[in-house]
């Protein structure tokens, strides 16, 4: 019988997480970053085999979104050697990516913010761009950002169509990925990263609250001036 990759995947999360003597923090963090690192490098190697595709050191790569799916990404190409700028239209997101991650570039999202990154990139722009978005016209704008010959990886997963403008794809030589699910390989590599302090797992998770405030918590934490990122309830 098939089974499906994300079925295995939580079944291999769940033996591994318990077999690791992880705390609960650790194995969120696992189960959640874990996509990532396979979005950053391993599906990288394995799909394509263009060498603009690898997260190599020295990379420029761009994530564009910076909640908790970008955080993960934004993380593992840090690990792998990229040279990391976020975007994001949330400054205090930008400022838990630059402090607790340690990414070397921020822009705030904006009318100007083409501008902003071929500055940072001397007008050459992004090897790797991730979208983490979930946002439609923000994937489509992602186009934008690539360099000739880099690499376009969507990350988040959107019901719309989306559409891009074929001479500027083609003229820059493009490559464009979706990604999704993980294997054993990519779980062991989170378990040996956090176990080496290479992941703040105590900071990943912004925001912390007992399960019977709840109701009150979540309706403090939708707004944006509470700057949650990743919210934990613990029963």
């Amino acid at each position: 019988m098939a089974v499906q990759p994300a079925l295995f995947a939580l079944f291999q999360e769940h033996k591994m997480s318990r077999n690791s003597a992880l705390s609960a923090t650790e194995r969120d963090s696992l189960e959640r970053l874990v996509g990532y690192v396979f979005k950053n490098k391993d599906r990288l190697d394995r799909a394509i085999t263009h060498s603009s595709a690898r997260i190599a050191k020295g990379d420029r790569v761009l994530v564009v979104g910076a909640g908790p799916i970008g955080v993960g990404c934004a993380l593992f190409a840090k690990l792998a050697g990229g040279e990391v700028t976020a975007l994001d239209r949330r400054a205090d997101r930008l400022v838990f990516a630059r402090e607790a991650l340690g990414v070397d570039h921020t822009v705030v999202a904006g009318a100007d913010a083409l501008q902003q990154l071929s500055a940072l990139t001397g007008g050459d722009l992004y090897d790797i761009v991730i979208d983490a978005t979930g946002n439609a016209p923000s994937i489509k704008t992602g186009f934008d950002y690539v360099a000739h010959g880099g690499t376009y990886v969507l990350v988040s997963v959107v019901l719309d169509d989306i559409t891009f403008p074929d001479p500027k794809f083609h003229a820059r030589e493009m490559s464009l990925l979706g990604s999704r699910n993980a294997t054993r390989e990519d779980f062991e590599t989170v378990l040996a990263a956090m176990r080496a302090g290479a992941i703040p797992t105590g900071k990943l998770a912004t925001h912390r609250g007992a399960l019977a405030d709840s109701p009150e918590l979540f309706r403090e934490w939708i707004r944006p001036e509470a700057g949650a990122i990743k919210a934990l309830i613990e029963i």
